[in-house]
């Protein structure tokens, strides 16, 4: 975030301790080098604390190819055709929570939260696990389409895995705050400027599918089909005869 202008980060600073108010907002992170370069730039949410001095930061683990990073095998094809594209650096699959208020927030960025077991490792494998989920996210691709009303069910189905609140703040659309049962408790109309003003209590403990991820959907369906392949035959057959 070394391109933001000063004003905005005194500006910012200054509400958040005057307010007593805990920020996040999506800027490009970077490392700079010893002597000055900047590199390894990632697509980073930072977060300010009221009354404390430095910047939480989450930088994005889940990158979407071509648009955020080049997969392997591909760079000759991209030199190849001078096309400019992002190639992010990766963050940690599991990053330490924002506190507000004492409260651990787990960070995601767009559509990070399709990946359930991914958003479980964060809450599962945490020190500190997190209460409450949050998720920032650019839908201005999808223009006026069903992608809106999509991402909002995504994000329901990781707040009913994880039994954990999600806040999200989109700039198209859906701004929603979900309950951890996975019901919409406020919701801005899509294109629209404003805010929500909601309390939200963060929870605790883990659920089966935190606990273990995706691994117990797997055994039952694995299960199912076994029961299929061993029962639906002589089914079949006795129904034929």
């Amino acid at each position: 975030m070394q391109e933001i202008p000063e004003k905005f980060g005194r500006d910012i600073r200054a509400f958040a301790d005057g307010t007593g108010t805990a920020i996040l907002f999506g800027a490009v992170g970077g490392t700079i080098t010893p002597d000055r370069r900047v590199v390894d730039y990632t697509n980073s949410t930072f977060g300010i604390t009221p009354g404390k001095n430095g910047l939480y930061r989450y930088d994005k683990h889940h990158l979407v190819p071509f648009g955020e990073f080049v997969p392997w095998g591909f760079r000759w094809f991209v030199n190849l055709m001078n096309i400019p594209l992002g190639d992010f650096a990766r963050g940690a699959p599991v990053q330490p929570p924002f506190f507000v208020h004492n409260q651990p927030v787990a960070v995601d960025i767009c559509y990070e939260d399709i990946f359930g077991e991914e958003i479980a490792r964060t809450v599962r494998e945490n020190p500190v696990s997190p209460g409450i989920l949050i998720n920032s996210t650019n839908l201005a691709w999808f223009g006026d389409t069903i992608a809106l009303d999509q991402h909002l069910q995504i994000a329901r189905m990781r707040a009913l895995e994880t039994g954990r609140p999600m806040l999200r703040a989109t700039n198209t659309g859906a701004t929603a705050a979900i309950d951890a049962h996975g019901k919409v408790i406020a919701r801005l109309p899509a294109f629209t400027v404003g805010s929500l003003d909601v309390r939200v209590e963060g929870t605790q403990g883990f659920t089966p599918y935190v606990t273990s991820g995706n691994n117990t959907v797997i055994a039952i369906s694995l299960l199912l089909l076994a029961f299929g392949f061993a029962f639906g035959p002589a089914r079949l057959r006795r129904k034929k005869a």
